[in-house]
This record gives C-alpha cells, sequence and structure tokens, in this order.
C-alpha cells in the first residue's frame, strides 16, 4: 500500500477497497415510490428516504451497513438497514473487510467529489484515496464523530419541527391551500406575481466569494451559498422576495440585500398579496417533481389562494417571529456545524489522536451539546 505526505496512515484508490454492488439489483421507478411503508426507498436525492415499499423482493441484495453515493447528485449516504435502490444514478458501495462503512462515510463528508454539472461523478470518486488506519482506530473516530453528529441532527429535527408548526398555523387560518376547501378567491400565477428576475446581475457558482460584501443566494439548500464584492450586481428590486429553485423547487423568503447566483433562480415579488403570506402559501403547494428539469411551469399550472388582507396578516405576524427565532437557530447551527467540521478534519489528517481525544474532544463535544440546546 502507498501512502500520502497529508495523513500518516496508509491509503488505496476507494475503487481497490469498495465493491460496487450496484448491479444486478432491483432498482424502483419514482412513479412505483410508495408514501409510507415498511421499507425506505434510498435514491440519489437530498433526503435519506424518498419514499417507501411494502414488496420484499425489491430489496437490495448485499451487505448492510453500505455507503451509497449519488451518481449525478454526489450525495453521500450511509444506510444501516433494509432497504430498496430507488430510480437510476445511485452507487451502492460495499466496504472490504479492512475498511468500515462508517469510516468510508465521514471520510467521503470530508472529502467530496467535486461538482461537475449533471454529469457522472462515480469516474471521478474511484480516483480519490481513501486513508485506512488499523479497524480499531477506525472504530474509536467513528464513535466521536457520530457523537457530534447526533447533535448536528437534533438540530436539525428542531428546525423541522418548527417548519411543520409554521404549517400548521396556516392550515388552521386558511386550510389547505390545495384544495382550497374554504373556497377563497383564486389567482393564476402571472395575477399573483411578478416575475423580477432580471433586477440583478446573475454571479456563476465558480465567482463565488468565501466572504464578502454581500451574500450570494441560489437555489442550493442553504440559505447562503457565498459572497461577493460588487454591490452593484446585486438585486436591486424592492423587498422581500420570494427566490424559486427552478431545480430544485425550493423557495427562500428575501428580505435582505443579495446577489443573485447561477442558473435556474426564479424571483417572484407579489402583487396585491403580502409576501409573507405568500410565502407560507408557496411552501405548502404541492409542485411535483420532473427530476433536474425546470419546474416554473409547474408553478404557471397551480391556482393560489387570495384571502383578505386581515387575515394574510394574522400569518405574516407568525412567521415574521418565527423568523426571529430562526435567526438566533441558525447561528448555533452554524456553531455546531464548525465544530463538527473541527473534528472531521482532524480525523483524516491524523491530529484526533488518542493524546488530543484525552484533552480536547470532550471539550468540543460539550461546547457543541450546549450549543445543541
Amino acid at each position: 500500500m502507498k501512502s500520502t505526505t497529508s495523513i500518516p496512515w496508509q491509503s488505496e484508490l476507494i475503487e481497490s477497497v469498495v465493491t460496487d454492488r450496484t448491479g444486478g439489483q432491483v432498482k424502483i421507478p419514482r412513479s412505483e415510490y410508495e408514501i409510507t411503508g415498511a421499507f425506505p426507498v434510498i435514491d440519489q436525492g437530498k433526503e435519506y428516504s424518498a419514499g417507501f415499499t411494502t414488496d420484499e423482493s425489491k430489496l437490495y441484495r448485499g451487505q448492510i451497513p453500505l455507503v451509497l453515493f449519488g451518481d449525478h447528485t454526489r450525495e453521500i449516504k450511509f444506510v444501516n438497514q433494509p432497504f430498496a435502490l430507488g430510480a437510476d444514478g445511485v452507487k451502492a458501495l460495499e466496504p472490504k473487510p479492512f475498511l468500515t462503512a462508517k469510516f468510508l462515510y465521514y471520510y467521503l463528508l470530508k472529502s467530496p467529489v467535486e461538482a461537475r454539472g449533471y454529469s457522472r461523478h462515480f469516474k471521478y470518486l474511484k480516483e480519490k484515496r481513501v486513508p485506512l488506519p488499523p479497524l480499531p482506530e477506525q472504530h474509536r473516530i467513528v464513535e466521536i464523530l457520530d457523537q457530534a453528529d447526533t447533535l448536528r441532527q437534533q438540530r436539525r429535527e428542531a428546525d423541522q419541527l418548527s417548519q411543520k408548526m409554521l404549517s400548521a398555523i396556516f392550515n388552521e387560518i386558511f386550510g389547505d391551500p390545495n384544495s382550497n376547501e374554504r373556497k377563497w378567491p383564486i389567482l393564476p400565477l402571472d395575477e399573483a406575481f411578478d416575475d423580477v428576475s432580471r433586477l440583478g446581475n446573475k454571479i456563476p457558482r465558480s465567482h463565488y466569494l468565501v466572504s464578502g460584501e454581500i451574500p450570494v443566494v441560489d437555489q442550493g439548500q442553504d440559505e447562503i451559498a457565498g459572497y461577493w464584492n460588487e454591490v452593484g450586481d446585486a438585486y436591486h428590486g424592492q423587498l422581500p422576495v420570494i427566490l424559486f429553485g427552478d431545480h430544485t423547487r425550493i423557495f427562500k423568503l428575501l428580505d435582505y440585500p443579495f446577489c443573485i447566483g447561477a442558473d435556474g433562480v426564479r424571483l417572484l415579488r407579489p402583487k396585491t398579496m403580502d409576501c409573507h403570506f405568500a410565502f407560507g402559501l408557496l411552501t405548502l403547494l404541492d409542485v411535483p417533481s420532473r427530476g433536474y428539469s425546470r419546474h416554473f411551469k409547474e408553478l404557471r399550472s397551480l391556482a393560489y389562494i387570495d384571502p383578505p388582507p386581515d387575515q394574510q396578516e394574522r400569518f405574516s405576524k407568525a412567521l415574521a417571529e418565527a423568523r426571529k427565532l430562526s435567526a438566533k437557530a441558525n447561528t448555533s447551527a452554524a456553531t455546531l456545524e464548525t465544530l463538527f467540521q473541527t473534528l472531521l478534519h482532524r480525523a483524516f489528517d491524523g491530529s484526533l489522536t488518542a493524546k488530543w481525544r484525552e484533552g480536547h474532544a470532550k471539550e468540543v463535544l460539550q461546547e457543541m451539546e450546549r450549543t445543541a440546546r
């Protein structure tokens, strides 16, 4: 085995330490995913599980636990339960006996494959080298990272609960906007919103800065994707405004100066509706998924309820209070992520030694626990 100068352990190419078990497995098309079921269907999407199945004959046949890799999306998932493979573009990687699946999973979180658009990325993953400390050391590293990751997950679960509470408030006031059982007036998209996407220059992802004068917001999962220093390129329309991810179907309510990121971003400004109400409405409407194709045409096919202004204001006030709490939660989440990344990088540069673990790892985990609370 060859060694590297950046890590103290021997290392090997990933293609030589895992077995690709994707071939020959049953793959469930998205159209056959069930809403509930005994077994999760796991594909290359952002969410851990994209649906469910009750058919045991469609379950993955191979060693568990293992790591799944999204060939297009580069998503990394650790799976340690019976499951079914979903759709196309996901690779099932079983580590060989001298490598634990969880250790490989954390290594790929720390050292992801560089994005190359919507092309396939497995060929680039196979070229990466993975460190191979002895199995007992792998287990010790995984134990620490598991503790830290659990705290991150608890923070995310709290955020998800907050979003569900807002959805419940919206439904209590207006009912389900998809069925409109309360018979509110409805508007088509062009009467409900102005498309103000042209009111700013779009910044390519390759140009994003790590820090800068103004945040760049795109259609990705994170609120802020990067930064830019040319204030003249910023969105110069009225705030707040609603961002829609044409590929991702993500909505963001933006009430601060920003630059528009990359491709696939639409900016919508309500014509008569309260913007906070309109944001809540959009997040609850059923926008069907068309994979990585554009979805703005799906927004055009929907009807938008338009309750009286005083009713809209009720929800707007509730959302404003929730966003204040969310800002505090985002600060703690960022701190948790920084601490987790500290442990993650130490784990694979060789500095998460027994001596360091005794003196510092416990302190970092305690700080993460305080932040999570």
